[in-house]
């Protein structure tokens, strides 16, 4: 499992959910806080953005280069970024599963109210709703 959590995370964070992955048997557990470092982003002119947002395409280009090959799903952790908008294209890009938080809270709400049927647009996992029991 990789974890990418966003830049406004602070490292006693990243460093308490990492202890949870592993706690739970996610041996490989891998964690990089998403940076703009070396990633050619347009920045567009946006009196609204603030120093820490990450528009779709940034976080596509970062996680896609920030996910390592031994990573068997990515968890981009934490919410306030559009992770939404390319969970598909990561998915497809690297071959494994990507969760954000609402999805998989989405996921887990509909399991336990009984939906098994699949679910499109919100990653691999809410397309498996009917695989498990």
């Amino acid at each position: 499992m990789a974890l990418l959590p966003p830049p406004w995370f602070a490292d006693d964070e990243q460093q308490r959910v990492m202890a949870y992955l592993r706690n739970q048997g996610c041996e490989g557990a891998y964690a990089n806080q998403l940076r703009l470092r070396g990633v050619p982003a347009a920045q567009p002119p946006d009196p609204l953005r603030t120093c820490t947002e990450l528009y779709p395409a940034e976080l596509y280009a970062c996680a896609r280069t920030q996910m390592p090959a031994t990573a068997e799903a990515v968890l981009l952790s934490g919410n306030g970024f559009r992770a939404l908008g390319v969970m598909a294209a990561l998915e497809a890009d690297r071959g494994r599963p990507v969760l954000t938080a609402n999805p998989v809270a989405f996921w887990y709400a509909l399991r336990h109210a009984g939906v098994r049927a699949p679910v499109y647009g919100y990653g691999r996992v809410c397309r498996t709703l009917y695989a498990e029991g």
